[in-house]
């Protein structure tokens, strides 16, 4: 046999005993399993030549022309059982693996068709040598022979087949190597502000609604895409109190070990309500055609891929930089576990039913030092802002050229503001306070002098350290938001002007 798959030798096998085997494991006319995500019950007929297997909005196919018909036998029981061991969305993958993989497994299966002599084949010339998910299938495929007693195994067999090496290896995850995830604070500003726009716009498309919830489940909550895409319309309850829109959505455990889903509840953000009912009631409103790969009811009306399709390019287009669902897990992780979080409250936010498998955001978290580094805008991951457009720089000329009404000054925390920019409407009629508030203002046009914002930047710093020494860092104290906040905006400013000092 060629490529990958070959070690080079020629296997010998005989299948008269195997097909009298095959014959006391019956093979159902119908293969039936159930596609949670679209809710429904689908069906394989066995006697079909192309077995279309559908789940979790993908599908893939397995075309049994080009498989000897012992091997056939093998396989399609297989399957059949398969789908009474695993979650169906595993035989996505594994469909696919039997139907662009024929030459390879057909040689591996006639290996385990001599148990004595399989083991030594397999660890010289398949351990290793094979990609993922391979190595997965085949010993799936070998699991099936033990309980069903093919091809000279029995169930006393599996423990042997346990002492196999089976996969290479296991690359470490970015998380398991110490790579923490977070957005910087600038990036943060802009998603909330995002959120913020969309939730007070008084019309839009429904796309841009649907798109905004879909970041905020994935930014908020850690929800993977299939998550995301799997609630249903009674999954999302939006109810009044107290004059008030409160609302609520549901979602359920995916990936556990245990098979098991348990349903999870979580808050919408009391400012972003308003994103849902919006986008419900256009929903309703254009009543989408909804293809096969979705359930009737579902509220969005996506499929898992194109839930992650869109939760990356709506990031990209909100902070210039993609971000996939699964980044943004680790992120909501990292900002729990930082923010104190205790192991089994963020394995419950994570949906985990094994608490220890978020350990790895703990031994991350970063120490005091550097959430306060953070806090002040020097975070290591910080992206730098060089389009100076975007702050309307002004030079010392200009700057001289205003009425004093235009020209910022003042003082606040003790700093000395005088010469830092102007202002485009004047401060007699600003309604920001202190003046450093400025910085955080459209209106705002900085000085094109990187000493002076330097300078700024580090008076505030020492004015942010004295709210750290005395607990007053808390996110919810107004003064200590409108620090870092206005630290980020110096510090974008600063980076801005560097190339400029070149």
């Amino acid at each position: 046999m060629p490529d990958e798959a070959s070690p080079g030798k020629n296997i010998s096998v005989s299948h008269d005993g195997l097909f009298i085997e095959l014959s006391s494991v019956p093979l159902p006319n119908i293969i039936r399993y159930y596609d949670d995500f679209a809710d429904k019950t689908r069906t394989i007929r066995s006697d079909d030549n192309i077995w279309k297997i559908i789940c979790d909005g993908r599908s893939s196919q397995v075309i049994w022309t080009g498989y000897s018909v012992h091997i056939k036998g093998i396989l399609q029981r297989y399957i059949a059982w398969g789908f009474t061991k695993y979650d169906p969305s595993t035989f996505i993958s594994i469909g696919s693996v039997i139907n662009a993989k024929k030459e390879i497994i057909q040689f591996w299966i006639n290996v385990f068709n001599t148990p004595d002599t399989a083991r030594n084949i397999w660890e010289n010339d398949g351990f290793g040598q094979l990609v993922r998910p391979i190595p997965f299938v085949l010993r799936s495929i070998s699991v099936f022979l033990c309980e069903m007693s093919l091809c000279g195994w029995s169930p006393d067999d599996l423990e042997y087949l346990r002492g196999w090496k089976w996969f290479s290896p296991k690359a470490k995850s970015n998380v398991e190597h110490g790579l923490s995830y977070y957005l910087s604070q600038n990036e943060e500003t802009k998603i909330v502000s995002y959120f913020d726009r969309v939730a007070t716009a008084k019309s839009s498309e429904m796309k841009i609604w649907r798109n905004a919830l879909l970041l905020y489940f994935s930014y908020a909550f850690g929800l993977r895409p299939v998550q995301i895409a799997g609630l249903k319309h009674s999954d999302v309850n939006i109810i009044e109190t107290s004059g008030r829109k409160v609302g609520h959505i549901t979602f359920y455990q995916s990936k556990q070990r245990s098979g098991k889903r348990e349903p999870i509840l979580r808050k919408i953000k009391s400012e972003w309500v308003s994103i849902a009912i919006s986008y419900r009631k256009m929903s309703e409103q254009m009543n989408e055609e909804r293809t096969d790969l979705v359930s009737e009811q579902s509220f969005l009306n996506l499929t898992p891929s194109e839930t992650s399709m869109l939760i990356s390019t709506t990031a990209e287009e909100i902070i210039g930089r993609p971000i996939t669902p699964t980044i943004f897990r680790h992120i909501a992780a990292q900002r729990m576990a930082d923010l104190g979080m205790s192991q089994l409250e963020l394995a419950e936010f994570l949906g985990h039913s094994d608490v220890d498998t978020c350990l790895v955001y703990f031994e991350n978290s970063a120490v005091q030092g550097q959430v306060v580094n953070r806090a002040l805008g020097l975070s290591p991951i910080y992206q730098k802002l060089r389009d100076i457009a975007e702050h309307g720089f002004i030079n010392q000329d200009e700057l001289d050229g205003l009425s004093g009404d235009q020209q910022v000054g003042g003082a606040a925390h003790g700093i000395p503001l005088a010469g830092i920019g102007g202002c485009t409407i004047g401060q007699s009629l600003c309604e920001l306070s202190p003046a450093i508030s400025c910085y955080t203002c459209p209106k705002f046009l900085p000085l094109q002098n990187i000493e002076t914002h330097k300078n700024v930047a580090e008076d505030l710093q020492e004015v942010i350290v004295q709210f750290e020494r005395s607990g007053r860092n808390d996110q919810s104290n107004p003064a200590y938001t409108q620090l870092t906040h206005t630290m980020t905006k110096i510090s974008s400013i600063i980076e801005s002007l560097e190339p400029l000092n070149e």
